[in-house]
């Protein structure tokens, strides 16, 4: 599947109202109104007006005694209200496999590939669409693989 075919099979959320983001670790998962969702293993980078607000690699910045008490989750909570809520507007996925969402709340939430090729393991999940009809698209560091 080329990263032309992900996108339009993306383009189903424009329209689609965020309505929950929540945590698994490093691991966000976002929710859309019509039952899509996203799950992100990735770097996932969530900015407004051109600030970033925070990223997955914010986990990594914790009190070292509690491991629910780092950055990724302080400033999700901190920064919730200001995320859920907004409706996609633009969704762009590059050749890379990146993918781009805009919302009309000046959100813009990033998955960028994270893993380039691989030697010492498999090929890594770096981020997963999932269709309101229980269908999968698991976009792998160097390949797609279609559940339906």
């Amino acid at each position: 599947m080329t990263y032309i075919e992900i996108q339009d099979k993306l383009n189903i959320l424009i329209g689609q109202k965020l309505t929950d983001i929540l945590t698994a670790c490093e691991m966000l998962r976002f929710y859309f109104d019509k039952g899509d969702g996203i799950h992100s293993l990735c770097l996932t980078r969530i900015r407004k007006n051109e600030d970033i607000l925070f990223t997955t690699f914010d986990y990594q910045n914790w009190d070292e005694e509690i491991d629910t008490n780092n950055d990724e989750w302080y400033h999700l909570n901190k920064f919730k209200n200001d995320i859920v809520g907004g409706i996609v507007t633009a969704v762009k996925v590059t050749p890379s496999k990146d993918l781009i969402l805009h919302l009309d709340n000046k959100v813009i939430i990033e998955f960028f590939i994270a893993n380039g090729y691989f030697h010492f393991g498999e090929d890594n999940e770096q981020w997963r669409y999932m269709s309101a009809d229980k269908n999968h698209i698991v976009i792998n560091s160097k390949s797609v693989k279609v559940y339906e």
